[in-house]
């Protein structure tokens, strides 16, 4: 009887077993996602030409789905470096193992918003495509609600980890069956397609939209609150990626939503009227380690940390629309962040380093501003699926070292509202926040649990350097700065000497950003020569084996006769045309030498970019030909990248020289290589197929971005000179390459635009028009690239403006106050702006 007893309820048991699991189990083996969801960019670096790239020439390729998730589910690849490790989507390669599955590669972003609405009270709306949910991967986006699943009866129970129904591409809810997958939200929200703005040889760049709604469930409305846009800019010859974040309020209903209260420490409560409190993170697990564990060490460098280990930029307060909120603000009684507000007028960034368990590889992602809140250790902590408050635990190292897995979050919190009143704590429409993600080869970096102290990697720092604090148009045109010439010759023996004398660069920064020291080089094999393997002193080398070599220096005591006087100057080595341009753009160069004279910067040579088959047309020119022939063509490998030559008649470097561009990219051959390294860009056509940087002028990091593709919006951040015969653009702008070679190109949509650009910076005293150049010498730090617009409505006598003031994560506005030179009248001009739409 007893075993009838049993066997019946087992029997009771099986069946209503299999009445509730096949509701989850559907969810888990849900269709594969479509392929266009999905995108791989691969980088270029170990095929490219820079032989003078002090560090292992290794590629990153990267994997990015629509919903802006660092990871290609087709593929298999998140941040593959060398096709030996992939933190995201291990292990390397398209293969998988059973300790790593899908479900368990979190990546990506999560949102948080609170606020108040007239009907429906106060509302809490979360979104997130963070890829897995340890149950399920990939996916549409699934709507979380308590009335959906009997599991839970209140909204507190509404959490990442729970599933939920489907939402269709319109953001409704279509699914009548539980699944779990990677994107989630107890709202609802809708998701573009990739689309990629520009891809060319060298640069990468691609923008992902989301929009998150509210959903209200007994009406079924939906109310959208605010877009989400990443932009991914990928350098393909760097080890990183960056992202930059925006999120933008969207146009409310009057009378919808109401005022919201937080508290400030020491300050009277705060009312917004109308107004989104906002908690917006990326989080990523790491497994960076060798097999079989895949652990890993790390250690976040935070501002807010026990101790300030933030790190500095050159982009304070004067880059953003909108702060962070202050530490210890509370809503409803709970302190909600523990650091803030940033950035502040010395800016500063946050940087968590992840070093694999042989210590072979350095991951490394980095927060700009600085965040409210952080840890490397949100997956033990189970913070991974949520918002974090001031009580969480902020580790900025894990309980136990290496292990499996870093799960990093940096998250700001603001206020996103209409008004523009001032409220005692920051507020605007829309924030930026910006990442960077990169893997590299361990030189250096060390981390405390493994026996020694934090160090940040040398390589890794020299990537962030290239996007933290950058080389810029102060650097270019000011003589204290830009007061090195470059040097070049080949020799055989054990040593040689310098002369002039080189730059001292110390042994701890011989491989660092933008320092432009000595670089040896075997000449038989183009193989560098560290500067451990001989003995550096500003007066020479030695101690290298016997063997032929070719040496590069910079020196900043070279002295150059002036007029029969001792004058010590820096040195542009090159100006440079096109081959094929117009007489206007040598008429341009001819104000852009003399402008740099100006500043005691004197000029060594000027050439064109190709060489000219005419034995009667031939000067030096600095660009390598690939092909036998002598079109552009000729000048471009097999997938268009163009290259410096090394020297000119083996005594001018070219690569690894300070060089002068005149002309546009389909002008010039150097601004075409430029093209793939500077802040502002002409979208070459034949690289922006269907992107609406096809033909125009662009800036990067312009925070206007189409901000509705869904209905109606503002127009992208380009410019044209083909829209009105009285207006037309140029762009200035400056770069360091990975040979060091220092760049500044000028040039313009149409040839007027490149020569009034030049008159620009030259000055112009019968006008009165005071020297762009001398202008540049007072620009805020950080900038890189400025459009300039020039107005023709007198043809003969234009006028200038500065729409865009370009960095490499944003734009500023300066407003100038300076003293005319020729009139000695003080003037104001505000230059540049953050375009918020």
């Amino acid at each position: 009887m007893k075993t009838k007893q049993h066997l019946i309820l087992f029997a009771t048991i099986t069946m209503l077993t299999t009445l509730v699991i096949p509701m989850f189990i559907i969810g888990i083996t849900q269709a594969a996602d479509p392929t266009d969801w999905y995108m791989t960019t691969e980088g270029v670096l170990d095929t490219d030409y820079y032989d003078l790239y002090p560090y292992v020439e290794a590629s990153v390729d990267f994997g990015l789905s629509r919903y802006g998730e660092m990871i290609d589910s087709e593929t298999n690849i998140g941040l593959e470096y060398a096709g030996l490790r992939d933190p995201f989507a291990a292990p390397a390669g398209a293969g998988l193992v059973s300790k790593l599955p899908k479900n368990v590669w979190i990546n990506g972003w999560y949102i948080d918003i609170t606020y108040n609405h007239q009907s429906w009270g106060r509302r809490n709306v979360w979104a997130g495509a963070l890829f897995g949910d340890l149950t399920n991967y990939g996916g549409p986006w699934i709507r979380v609600d308590n009335t959906y699943d009997p599991s839970y009866s209140t909204e507190t129970g509404e959490t990442f980890k729970k599933p939920g129904y489907e939402v269709d591409a319109d953001g409704s809810v279509i699914g009548s069956t539980l699944m779990y997958g990677g994107r989630k939200t107890n709202g609802t929200a809708t998701t573009g397609v990739i689309q990629v703005l520009y891809d060319g040889p060298r640069k990468f760049v691609a923008m992902v939209s989301n929009r998150i709604y509210d959903y209200h469930q007994p009406s079924q409305t939906m109310l959208a609150l605010v877009d989400v846009k990443l932009t991914f800019i990928f350098d393909k010859v760097d080890k990183q990626v960056v992202i930059l974040k925006d999120v933008k309020l969207l146009d409310q209903p009057k009378f919808v939503m109401q005022p919201l209260t937080i508290g400030v420490p020491e300050s009277s409560p705060v009312v917004i009227p109308a107004g989104l409190l906002i908690q917006f993170s990326n989080r990523e697990e790491w497994d960076l380690g060798s097999a079989p564990e895949y652990s890993s060490y790390a250690h976040y460098y935070t501002a807010g940390g026990t101790a300030d280990e933030a790190l500095d930029t050159a982009y304070n307060d004067d880059w953003t629309l909108l702060q962070t909120l202050p530490p210890g603000y509370t809503l409803d009684g709970t302190a909600m962040a523990l650091y803030g507000s940033e950035p502040k007028s010395a800016g500063t960034y946050d940087m968590a380093q992840v070093i694999s368990n042989d210590g072979n590889y350095v991951g490394f992602v980095a927060h700009w501003p600085s965040v409210s809140d952080w840890t490397v250790n949100a997956g033990d902590d189970d913070i991974w699926w949520r918002r974090m408050v001031s009580a969480d635990q902020h580790r900025v190292d894990g309980t136990t070292e290496p292990w499996l897995a870093p799960l990093t979050v940096g998250e700001w919190d603001f206020v996103l509202a209409e008004t523009a009143e001032p409220l005692g704590v920051p507020v605007a429409e829309q924030f930026r926040g910006v990442s960077v993600y990169g893997v590299t080869d361990q030189n250096d970096g060390a981390d405390a649990d493994n026996g020694s102290s934090n160090v940040i990697d040398k390589e890794a720092m020299y990537q962030l350097d290239k996007h933290f604090n950058p080389w810029s148009l102060v650097d270019a045109v000011t003589k204290d700065t830009k007061n090195t010439s470059r040097w070049w010759d080949e020799f055989t023996g054990t040593s040689y000497s310098f002369v002039p004398a080189a730059v001292d660069v110390a042994d701890a920064d011989w491989d660092a950003y933008g320092v432009f020291s000595e670089r040896v080089t075997v000449k038989a094999t183009g193989q560098l020569v560290p500067r451990s393997q001989y003995t550096f002193s500003t007066s020479g080398i030695s101690g290298l084996p016997s063997s032929t070599y070719v040496v590069r220096w910079s020196s900043d005591n070279w002295t150059e006769t002036i007029d029969g006087v001792a004058f010590g100057t820096g040195r542009y080595e090159w100006t440079t045309i096109g081959r094929d341009a117009k007489t206007i753009d040598s008429a341009g160069a001819s104000l852009i030498t003399a402008s740099i004279k100006q500043k005691n910067i004197t000029i060594g040579l000027a050439g064109s970019d190709m060489w000219d088959p005419d034995t009667t047309m031939q000067m030096p020119s600095v660009m390598y030909q690939f092909g036998v022939g002598d079109t552009k063509e000729d000048y471009k490998d097999a997938i268009g990248r163009a290259a410096l030559t090394d020297n000119w008649c083996t005594y001018w470097p070219t690569s690894s020289s300070n060089m002068i561009g005149v002309g546009g990219p389909v002008a010039n051959m150097l601004s075409y290589y430029s093209n793939d390294f500077t802040d502002a860009i002409y979208g070459i056509p034949e690289y922006a197929t269907g992107s609406p940087y096809s033909g125009m002028i662009t800036g990067l990091a312009c925070w206007q971005r189409y901000w509705d593709d869904i209905a109606d919006g503002p127009s992208w951040n380009v410019y044209s000179s083909y829209d009105d015969p009285t207006v037309g653009y140029a762009v200035i702008s400056t770069y360091i390459d990975k040979n060091g070679t220092e760049v500044i190109v000028v040039w313009g949509h149409f040839g007027r635009d490149t020569y009034y650009a030049t008159q620009w910076l030259h000055g112009d005293a019968a006008r009165d028009i005071n020297p762009g150049i001398l202008q540049l010498q007072q620009a805020p730090a950080g900038l890189t690239s400025i459009i300039l617009q020039i107005d023709y409505t007198d043809p003969n006598h234009p006028t200038f403006c500065i729409p865009e003031l370009l960095g490499t994560i944003s734009e500023t506005e300066w407003v100038h106050e300076y003293t005319n030179i020729y009139t000695g009248a003080t003037v104001v001009e505000t230059k540049g702006g953050i375009h918020d739409p």
